[in-house]
């Protein structure tokens, strides 16, 4: 992910099959509660940028797909 200093969080995201930033479109926000429980709990800030990074893949990479 492109979010600075979050990069601990990457093999929890390979480990669920989100390989690419295109993959991560499909994320929606209520699996970050369930794939990051306690002991991996994020910090609020974490889940904050993690959110905002999401919106926007959904926004570069749904706009390419409605276009194709």
């Amino acid at each position: 992910m492109g979010i600075a200093g979050i990069e601990r969080l990457s093999g929890v995201f390979e480990a669920q099959g989100f390989s690419s930033r295109k993959s991560l479109q499909y994320l929606e926000e209520a699996d970050l509660d369930y794939m990051f429980s306690s002991p991996k709990k994020l910090r609020l800030v974490e889940k904050r940028a993690i959110t905002q990074e999401l919106r926007q893949l959904k926004l570069k990479f749904g706009d390419k797909e409605i276009n194709q």
